[in-house]
């Protein structure tokens, strides 16, 4: 229970992150939303989410 629910945690940074990024570079939006709080936490955010898979599968390899 414990891997789905970090797991479902890292996802949800990952898509978070990805999501402010794209929006910082103006991928989706009218226009790029630099300077803004979300444009500035939006890649850190989607590194710790991919970090946090990374050791939520190791954990679950290591366990089985």
């Amino acid at each position: 229970m414990k891997f789905l629910v970090f797991g479902f945690l890292s996802f949800l940074m990952l898509a978070v992150g990805i999501l402010w990024t794209g929006e910082s570079f103006g991928w989706w939006g009218e226009e790029p939303t630099s300077g803004s709080g979300t444009a500035v936490l939006g890649p850190p955010i989607a590194g710790l989410g991919v970090a946090m898979a990374i050791v939520v599968v190791q954990q679950a390899v290591k366990r089985d």
